[in-house]
């Protein structure tokens, strides 16, 4: 691998690049960025997002996390923080924050960052947060 990582790291960062943006398949997401349902889902709304208002707190990152059942623990992880709103570093509200506070989802969120901070290390975590979200923007050319 000419990153350097391992080859089940890559893995679960290409498995996270597949699945990071399903929730935005979402009625809810396709007619408040794009005014319409399309087929197929767009990920991204051609020119202006239409009415950001009407995502009423809907983040398209913890509905991709809910439809990764089947994921591994860095792959769910790497889905829920690609826009940095589900590290369990946040309080109170904020824009980030998931509009259903599903207490168990917090919670099991928390300690899967747990976990891996435990696993890879403090910055080692943050490095392989930093490599996905890079090659998110690479691929969407943001």
């Amino acid at each position: 691998m000419r990153s350097g990582l391992g080859a089940d790291l890559v893995s679960a960062l290409e498995q996270a690049g597949q699945m990071h943006d399903v929730g935005k398949e979402s009625r809810l997401w396709q007619i408040a960025a794009v005014g319409k349902m399309s087929n197929p889902a767009l990920a991204k709304p051609i020119g202006r997002f239409k009415n950001p208002q009407a995502l009423k707190g809907f983040r398209h990152e913890f509905e991709s996390l809910v439809l990764s059942s089947g994921c591994g623990e860095l792959t769910k992880h790497l889905i829920a923080v690609h826009h940095a709103g589900a590290r369990p570093t946040w309080c109170g509200s904020r824009d980030l924050a998931p509009v259903n506070r599903n207490e168990d989802m917090l919670v099991e969120a928390a300690n899967r960052f747990a976990s891996l901070q435990d696993e890879y290390g403090w910055w080692g975590l943050a490095y392989l947060e930093a490599v996905f979200k890079s090659a998110d923007m690479y691929v969407s050319g943001e």
